[in-house]
């Protein structure tokens, strides 16, 4: 085999927007402009690497926001990479299906789309030695139920071979090209599955074959928090592929929790100082949160980062036990929202830019040794009860079929229902978390039975 590099990516989304909701004129440039930016670093980053291709696993245009102008920049930046001699190899996806008019202008010479109605093999060249196969097949229309992986035959020559596949990954989903990572590692000459669909970065499988995601190159919402990119992939001599993450993503979203049972703030007893330590937090942002995120990211190494940020939006989420919860707890209902217009003033003018999207308050009151000794037979009643609801599936979908039509279990992050709440086991936690706080307070309180 050939030593060579390309670059995975995926959801790319042109068109789409940052949910900001911000009349300010600046942030709603970011909110417009982020998704450009961030494909405009993967193809920058595409040319200081020297990769010989770019691959584009579906969903390239975003299916309720595509425009001339996207188009325009995306054949904009195709023929910046057609000049440094790099091709881009583009399976369309559910929000780009080829039914759609795909294009409104012409492609230039160096990209190529796989077709719909069957799989098409490309062989990638250079300085006339193949260095790999490309194998794929695009969306037709929004939904393919069909596992069109199975049809991927390829030869086993020592040519290394890669398939794309825009897929959830779930053998029992109908609507994404169903298939599991066992049924796709049992092609015996395919070495690399470059995957689309889902937008957060993961290596389902490093070895025989690789199986990634490279996840969203520019988050939208707090559904798609963290870092975005792509993978740089480098293939040596013997057929090994080692990745690196490539940071695109100009603007972060993240959820960054405050506890006031904290040492600095466990004996504050004004919002003064609960604001002074966000603001603190908020200033610092840049090197903590960055760190931590590229910390978390599924690769070796990482390129890019904290110093190509240009700004973050932030959920601030105050939990913990401390004298602080009595105050929050009287607030009255718009406090969080007046809170966080009041952290957005204090804030501006920070490069990177920290918007604070919300404020959540979680917290509880601090436990005592007078509480544990006065209530100790219900607070272990509560803790028995939350936990055999947490362990016990049969009970639990018993309590959440009790509590109402609004909620549903089954979340399609490609088809949301706006009618109804999605109930996560996370979220059910955190509601039978406060539903305990709840009685405990009224029991302290003196209201309860």
């Amino acid at each position: 085999m050939s030593h060579f590099r390309f670059i995975h990516t995926a959801d790319i989304h042109l068109g789409s927007l940052l949910h900001i909701d911000s009349p300010d004129q600046e942030m709603a440039a970011y909110a417009r402009e982020a998704v450009y930016d961030a494909f405009e670093r993967l193809c920058i980053g595409a040319i200081d690497q020297g990769v010989d291709f770019l691959l584009l696993a579906g969903d390239l245009y975003d299916s309720d926001s595509k425009n001339v102008f996207a188009n325009q920049f995306f054949i904009q930046m195709c023929r910046m990479l057609g000049d440094r001699g790099i091709n881009l190899y583009v399976i369309a996806g559910n929000h780009d299906p080829l039914n759609k008019q795909w294009e409104y202008f012409k492609l230039p010479d160096n990209v190529f789309v796989f077709p719909a109605d069957k799989h098409q093999v490309y062989k990638i060249k250079r300085e006339g030695q193949t260095l790999a196969r490309l194998v794929g097949q695009s969306y037709k229309t929004k939904w393919v139920s069909k596992p069109v992986y199975e049809e991927f035959d390829m030869p086993g020559d020592g040519i290394f071979n890669i398939a794309m596949l825009h897929t959830q990954l779930d053998p029992s989903d109908k609507k994404y090209t169903p298939a599991t990572a066992t049924q796709l590692m049992k092609n015996p000459h395919i070495h690399y599955w470059a995957l689309g669909h889902v937008h957060k970065p993961e290596i389902v499988n490093s070895q025989g074959p690789v199986i990634a995601y490279p996840g969203i190159p520019q988050g939208r919402d707090f559904g798609e928090q963290g870092l975005g990119g792509a993978y740089l992939v480098e293939v040596d001599r013997s057929g090994n592929a080692s990745m690196t993450y490539m940071v695109t993503s100009p603007v972060i979203y993240t959820s960054i929790e405050i506890d006031i049972s904290s040492e600095d703030l466990r004996a504050a007893g004004s919002l003064d100082e609960l604001e002074d330590y966000i603001l603190d937090r908020a200033r610092g942002l840049a090197a903590f949160e960055a760190n931590k995120l590229l910390v978390d990211l599924p690769a070796i190494t990482s390129k890019g980062g904290s110093q190509d940020t240009q700004g973050y939006v932030v959920r601030w989420i105050i939990r913990g036990r401390g004298e602080l919860h009595k105050l929050l707890r009287d607030l009255s209902d718009d406090a969080e929202s007046d809170l966080a217009q009041g952290l957005r003033k204090r804030l501006s003018g920070l490069s990177p830019f920290v918007w604070t999207d919300s404020i959540q308050i979680r917290t509880a009151m601090p436990i005592t040794k007078d509480i544990l000794s006065d209530h100790s037979r219900i607070i272990d009643m509560l803790d028995q009860t939350m936990a055999a609801l947490l362990q016990d599936e049969e009970e639990a979908n018993s309590l959440k079929a009790k509590m109402g039509g609004l909620w549903t279990s089954h979340e399609d992050p490609e088809d949301k229902d706006d009618l109804k709440f999605y109930l996560d086991d996370e979220t059910f936690k955190v509601m039978g978390q406060h539903a305990k706080q709840l009685i405990l307070e009224k029991l302290i309180d003196g209201v309860g039975e």
